[in-house]
């Protein structure tokens, strides 16, 4: 008697499992669009304190494209292409650069909304972003006084590409916020630090030890080819389950 009381409990937990959203291979697969602001942290940035003022003379514009896809209701994977320009400049050093870069990213998402409300369904999601990539930047460094040329990653003194561009590995980390306008369509914002492992993003060596840094904020739209569906639970939770109440 008490399998057959297990067996009855199992049975009608079941339809509140299968509805369970499905995350299989087909489903759950995006991409979308992005544009913002890029904004440097380095030894030729004085405004790293000041947003208004950061915005104004140290951040550049943005744009990129991503692909992914749901692996589950808490976790997003996806894979972006960011190309911009960053610059800066410090009065102490007589020196100002300019530079645009391409950016390269595996990323994954964590969602803490879907953590908290694990039971209800929200149209907002708060996610935790981390991951890993590489950059491709040019950047050209001179002198405020008489704009004359200094250094260059490159570059040529006469602002054409000249050689390779630089290097770096890209550790980005920061948060990502969502709204659902439809099942297919998502507004997404994101807001992500980058911690290069190269000190010469802005085409000059600082004495601080300490590479140089950039945000990337951003606005976009994803579209959802295959959204993810509730399963479908038959009209009885298990075969059987009348003759398990069937009195004996």
């Amino acid at each position: 008697m008490t399998f057959r009381r297990i067996v009855l409990c199992f049975c009608l937990l079941l339809p509140t499992i299968t509805r369970a959203q499905l995350y299989d291979f087909h489903s759950g697969w995006y991409c979308g669009i992005n544009t913002g602001i890029a904004s440097y942290f380095g030894d030729l940035s004085v405004y790293d304190l000041d947003p208004v003022n950061k915005i104004r003379h140290e951040s550049r514009f943005v744009a990129g494209i991503a692909a992914g896809k749901s692996l589950n209701k808490w976790i997003d994977i996806d894979l972006s292409l960011d190309h911009g320009g960053l610059k800066g400049s410090n009065q102490n050093n007589d020196l100002f650069f300019k530079g645009s870069f391409t950016e390269l990213t595996i990323n994954g998402h964590l969602s803490l909304s879907a953590i908290l409300f694990k039971n209800s369904y929200q149209r907002f999601h708060i996610y935790l972003s981390g991951g890993a990539g590489t950059i491709f930047f040019r950047s050209s460094k001179s002198r405020i006084s008489d704009n004359a040329y200094v250094s260059s990653v490159g570059i040529n003194s006469t602002g054409n590409k000249d050689g390779s561009p630089g290097i770096a590995a890209v550790f980005p980390a920061g948060i990502l916020l969502s709204f659902d306008l439809s099942k297919s369509l998502i507004i997404k914002s994101r807001f992500a630090f980058r911690t290069p492992g190269n000190d010469l993003i802005d085409a000059h060596a600082g004495s601080t030890g300490i590479n140089d840094r950039y945000s990337l904020a951003t606005l976009g739209i994803v579209y959802i080819f295959n959204p993810v569906k509730p399963a479908k639970s038959g009209p009885l939770p298990c075969s059987g389950f009348s003759a398990l109440i069937r009195p004996q």
